[in-house]
């Protein structure tokens, strides 16, 4: 990862945090070019025009609902582009701890959605250890943080990049 990436620190409140602008999308574009060692399929997203949703708190309902609701309008819009969603509350310090937000966020999204799964959807959960099924579709979701311990990992901010399961993606 490069050393001109943002960083957010530990709080929501410390300047730098993301907001729901074009920044934000232009920094993660910029770090999605430029990282020195980006997660499998990164620079895909911006090729591939990935959506950039801007919440708060990674694990919160409110935040978790922001990301329900942009899926549930790429499922309306038929759109199959990845989208990334940025939480601008606390960092998580571990990977332990982004572990476990992120199964609060996943968790948040199966109890929202209430629509049937399709014909695909239980096989498509036998292809990765994140996936989950929001709208009818299951997605895969890959999560980004500072402090991860694998450099591919490691984004300006906590960060959810969800797909399609059935998207074909990148090997490591």
């Amino acid at each position: 990862m490069t050393d001109t990436a943002p960083r957010l620190a530990a709080d929501a409140t410390t300047p730098g945090a993301p907001t729901p602008d074009a920044t934000t999308q232009r920094t993660l574009a910029d770090w999605l070019r430029s990282a020195d060692e980006p997660f499998a399929g990164a620079r895909d997203l911006v090729r591939d025009g990935a959506e950039v949703v801007v919440t708060g708190r990674m694990g919160a309902p409110t935040s978790s609902f922001d990301v329900y609701a942009a899926l549930r309008r790429r499922e309306a819009d038929e759109r199959s582009a990845p989208l990334v969603a940025v939480f601008a509350g606390p960092v998580p310090k571990s990977d332990d701890g982004l572990e476990d937000l992120l199964w609060e966020t996943l968790q948040h999204l199966s109890d929202f959605d209430e629509v049937p799964w399709s014909d695909g959807v239980v096989a498509a959960l036998d292809t990765g250890d994140h996936v989950v099924v929001v709208a009818g579709e299951a997605w895969t979701v890959d999560a980004l943080h500072p402090h991860a311990t694998e450099s591919s990992r490691r984004a300006p901010w906590p960060a959810l990049v969800i797909r399609p399961a059935t998207a074909p993606r990148v090997a490591p």
